[in-house]
Order: C-alpha cells, then structure tokens, then sequence
C-alpha cells in the first residue's frame, strides 16, 4: 500500500464510516507543510512525525498493517529515528490497546497517564516516551 491508501484506511477505521475524508486529508496536508513535520511509511503503517526539539519528536501511528507487523513497523520507526539522531520519542493514546502493543514491542517505553491533544482540546490519554 502507498502512504496514501494507508492514511485512507487508517482514517476511516479510527473515525468511523461517517468520516470527512476531505477535510482530515486537508489538515494532514497542511500539517506536512510545517517544516518540523514529516511523514515516514514502514510497512503498512505510517507515522506522523513532529519534531519538538532536535533530539526529541512526538509520533503519531496511521495503521492499516496487522497487529504482529504493527508491533514490527514500531521497532522499524525506533530505529529510523534514532538513526537520524533523535534520542527520545514521544506519543500520546487514548486507546487502551495500545498500552498492550507497547508492551509488545518489547522496547522500554515509559507509560504514564496524562494529556493528548483531540480536536484542538485536551483528553486524557496515556503518554507514552522512548529512550532511542
């Protein structure tokens, strides 16, 4: 799949039939125009990546692999950043499932509850940080 089919999938399974394609494909556009912003395809996945500092980025997970090669797909984007110089990772969930796909993964993530962004307002959500 290109990044693309990916994304479409990815939307349309978090956001339900009823999704606004247009518009969220629209936002993600214009997210990737911030210089600070990149997106980085392993597998079938692809990850929304934004840098907060230079040894720092938070990641965001676009998915449309299976749970196994997702599980892999998030060891591929450890590594890739940290070849690239980044020494910690950051994310945000407010999906209990992916406390377990962390775990999974089998690398040292720190979890802790606290905030994540949804819609321009503030949730509670796992935060989830990686030592690269």
């Amino acid at each position: 799949m290109n990044s693309l089919e990916i994304v479409k999938q990815a939307a349309h399974t978090q956001m339900g039939a009823n999704a606004d394609m247009d518009t969220f494909l629209k936002k993600l556009v214009g997210w990737t125009k911030k210089a600070n912003n990149k997106l980085i395809q392993i597998g079938n996945t692809v990850f929304l990546v934004t840098l907060i500092n230079p040894q720092t980025c938070q990641v965001s997970i676009l998915n449309a692999d299976s749970e196994p090669n997702l599980i892999n797909n998030i060891k591929g984007i450890a590594k890739t950043l940290k070849s690239q110089g980044i020494k910690k990772m950051t994310g945000y969930a407010n999906d209990k499932k992916y406390l377990d796909l962390a775990k999974k993964t089998q690398l040292p993530f720190k979890i802790k509850q606290g905030q994540g962004m949804a819609q321009d307002s503030a949730v509670p959500a796992y935060v989830f940080e990686l030592d690269l």
